[in-house]
């Protein structure tokens, strides 16, 4: 036997029942971990570190180094010509950098069905043990809209876990795209009984009222602190407006929408 795989709780217990399997010294092993251990969320989701312990192959006796070469005389150099000073360029003849979109605006392409498909069973399969050992009934389906995969969670008391503005969804959302999708490259939303329709629209309403400030007043307005997704919308929905402007400000988790005038 030159090489085996081992799955257990950590990667370290792994390692060592490897090496007693082949029964060789750490270092005459190559070691390589195939899975990272996955903790999971109240025993949801956990998964074993896997690794492929390989008994290193015999290295060949080094040949002799060949004998240095004598040391070649030095060539002259060459002599660099000197450098042109260039005119000065006016301000006005500097082509301008075009505006970067905001942040939460990158271009994103969904990954291919196959991977949408493992993604979406993977999310499925987790939400519902999530809901059974919270003891809440609720249907779970996926579909893809808006470029992403949506995960969607119906049913009487479904409501116990949006939380306040969704911030307990939120965190169901980022724990299920660990899960299930941290990987694959596929945006992932989590939503429970259609709450992230109504509050796209209050979120627009927001933008709306906002954005008639800054045209009344020519001044800023500076939105309270939001998630990616919230903020994406209010981005969105500015840009029906030919003269206001938005931004990103801040560092996360309180990272805000501000709005110019043009």
């Amino acid at each position: 036997m030159t090489s085996v795989e081992i799955s257990a709780r950590t990667v370290a217990e792994a390692v060592e029942q490897g090496l007693n399997t082949l029964g060789i010294p750490t270092d005459e092993a190559l070691i390589e971990v195939l899975e990272e251990p996955r903790p999971g969320f109240m025993g949801l989701g956990s998964r074993n570190a896997t690794v492929r312990i390989s008994v290193k192959p015999e290295q060949p006796v080094a040949a002799a180094p060949a004998p240095k070469a004598a040391p070649k005389a030095d060539k002259p150099q060459p002599v660099a010509a000197p450098k042109r000073e260039r005119a000065p360029v006016s301000e006005s003849a500097r082509p301008k950098a075009a505006p970067r979109p905001p942040r939460e605006d990158k271009e994103y392409t969904l990954p291919e069905q196959s991977v949408l498909d493992q993604v979406a069973q993977d999310a499925e399969a987790f939400v519902r043990e999530l809901l059974a050992s919270m003891q809440i009934e609720a249907s779970v389906t996926s579909d893809v809209a808006d470029e992403a995969l949506w995960v969607r969670m119906e049913g009487p008391q479904v409501g116990r876990i949006i939380g306040h503005r969704g911030e307990t969804l939120d965190a169901l959302q980022t724990l299920v795209t660990q899960i299930a999708a941290s990987h694959s490259g596929v945006r992932l939303r989590l939503d429970a009984e259609g709450y992230r329709a109504r509050r796209a629209a209050v979120l627009a309403n927001l933008a709306s009222d906002a954005a008639q400030r800054v045209r009344t007043t020519g001044m800023k307005v500076v939105m309270e602190a939001m998630p990616a997704a919230e903020r994406r919308i209010i981005h969105t929905k500015l840009q029906e407006y030919d003269d206001i402007i938005t931004e990103s400000e801040g560092d996360e988790p309180r990272r805000r929408v501000v709005i110019f005038p043009k």
